[in-house]
């Protein structure tokens, strides 16, 4: 199991201790484009969660480029994404939790290999 560890050095929540990027993902191209295409829509935005007509939290994550901004440049708000730092970055914090009421997405967790790809996306400096 996951265990989550307070860094005390800027990062709330916790930091995801011992994230494993040394995993398969679920395809090799971790381009934006793909991983938005492949990840992030087919999971988060189309499912009703974060797309234009229901942005839980505000987030909206379609289209591809209105996406990338929210997470990793918002104009208000933290980022949900640390380029570099997977293990601080709230994004993957949510989809690693082990608390159902944190979890993202909420009901229908994403598997090891989307989750995979989310994390080396956001390590390997989550370009666009």
């Amino acid at each position: 199991m996951l265990a989550l560890l307070f860094a005390g050095i800027g990062c709330d929540p916790p930091c995801v201790q011992d994230l494993d990027l040394d995993c398969a993902p679920l395809y090799s191209d971790l381009s934006w484009d793909t991983v938005h295409a492949s990840t992030i829509e087919t999971s988060c935005a189309s499912a009703g969660c974060h797309s234009a007509d229901d942005a839980a939290g505000d987030l909206v994550l379609t289209p591809a480029q209105t996406a990338w901004v929210a997470l990793v440049e918002p104009a208000t708000g933290a980022a949900r994404v640390l380029p570099g730092d997977a293990a601080c970055s709230p994004m993957i914090i949510r989809t690693e939790s082990e608390a159902a009421a944190s979890l993202m997405p909420p009901g229908a967790p994403l598997g090891e290999a989307e989750r995979c790809v989310l994390r080396l996306w956001v390590q390997q400096g989550a370009s666009r």
